[in-house]
């Protein structure tokens, strides 16, 4: 059969008679029901237009090489004008449909419902609402199906993916994420994040960090977290005063119990002396676990005891009935009111790969970084890894855990 060029104009808005030029290509189908006008479009059961193809590719996934009029797709839809700026396909429901659908029947069908690429420097894909629902909507409804809803990667210079919100009135969250039993969300590589971020729940970062990246997450803003956050090890850090080149870290004050504590400097009267807490220590601590310690400022002292401790106020005395008058150090120590039951041996939630990937756990443990080197030498010891720093699978598969042993990055490729 004759091979002919294929030019579609089809815009269902439209009063005037659809104008059409469609041939078969060999091995195709076109079906146009044509000149129908658009009140007639809505009344008719049959779709305007439908394109077949019986043809097989022999490499799914990758574009052809050959012209256009060989390719096995349905429909090629091509702009070849430099200066058009409209788009080469415009898809228009006024109806309480969508505009578009695209679907993938084929149980063994591994591809996209919907592959956009893009060799130009705008986007590849944009998604925009000026009514009242949502942009874009990803979803997976098969409870079975472990593969991502939504993935998105870049093998060039920009970020992966920008969300931004212009209003300056809204109070709503940029990005919202949810999750149910698992993480809501997992990032794999460095988090910048310039703003308030409100955490509600556990917050786990499995970012990759060497000398030359920094840190996984960077935050330039306030970070409020309503449930637990959990780290390895800790520091604050600050600039050196007179050194640009180094910094100063001071490493994080920990223990097995949620301790608040209260220090200062009093003065001992004739051998006596009241300590009054402040009300916001008092509002905090627990009435139990409290400790006192002393420094007596006077080489003189006979020593200091505690004789009547509460949240409230401490009684202070000089031993061997003393009568010493000086200054001295106080450092009180309680338990934080709610928290005493804190139990420091927990079940195992943090050091886990069950839902994970094989390869996104060994990662995480794989620096060449005091925290990474000291936690792996752990994991090895209890048989979470193995000596070469990879999963155990035997332990893994003792403990329940549902691995993911798919390479993420190599299912990109």
């Amino acid at each position: 059969m004759k091979k002919v060029s294929f030019l579609l104009v089809f815009f269902l808005m439209s009063a005037v008679p659809v104008v059409s030029h469609a041939e078969m290509f060999d091995g195709a189908r076109a079906i146009l029901f044509g000149k129908v006008k658009y009140a007639e479009v809505c009344e008719s059961v049959k779709p305007p237009l439908i394109i077949e193809t019986n043809r097989a590719g022999a490499n799914p996934g990758e574009w052809p090489t050959t012209p256009p009029e060989t390719w096995p797709i349905g429909a090629f839809i091509n702009s070849t004008n430099p200066n058009n700026g409209w788009p080469s396909l415009i898809s228009v429901s006024n109806g309480v449909g969508s505009a578009g659908a695209f679907f993938v029947f084929n149980p063994s069908n591994t591809e996209a419902a919907l592959s956009v690429e893009s060799d130009g420097s705008g986007k590849a894909l944009s998604a925009r609402n000026t009514g009242t629902g949502t942009a874009g909507k990803f979803e997976t409804d098969n409870p079975s199906n472990s593969a991502d809803v939504l993935g998105a990667w870049t093998a060039g210079m920009g970020v992966v993916a920008h969300f931004n919100a212009s209003n300056p009135s809204r109070t709503e969250p940029v990005l919202k994420v949810e999750g149910g039993n698992g993480p809501a969300a997992t990032f794999y590589g460095n988090v910048d994040i310039n703003g308030n971020t409100n955490v509600y729940g556990n917050l786990s970062l499995s970012g990759y960090i060497n000398s030359s990246t920094g840190p996984a997450v960077i935050i330039g803003e306030d970070l409020h977290v309503s449930g637990n956050l959990s780290k390895g090890s800790g520091t604050f850090v600050q600039p050196h005063p007179t050194d640009p080149s180094r910094e100063f870290a001071y490493a994080f004050f920990e223990g097995p119990e949620h301790a608040i504590f209260l220090r200062g400097t009093a003065r001992l009267e004739n051998g006596k002396a009241l300590i009054q807490t402040p009300d916001h220590f008092r509002m905090i601590a627990g009435n139990e676990g409290i400790t006192v310690q002393f420094t007596p400022r006077s080489l003189e002292s006979k020593g200091l005891a505690a004789y009547d401790v509460t949240k409230d106020s401490i009684k202070v005395g000089e031993l061997a009935n003393g009568t010493g008058t000086y200054e001295f150090d106080y450092f009180i120590t309680a338990k934080r009111a709610g928290f005493e039951a804190f139990e420091p041996v927990q079940a195992n939630t943090h050091f886990t790969a069950d839902g994970k990937r094989k390869e996104e756990f060994e990662r995480t443990y794989s620096r060449d970084e005091m925290t990474m080197r000291v936690m792996r030498a752990l994991l090895i010891s209890n048989g979470i890894l193995n000596a070469d720093g990879t999963l155990n699978m035997d332990t893994a598969k003792k403990l329940g855990w549902n691995v993911n042993e798919n390479n993420f990055y190599a299912e990109q490729k």
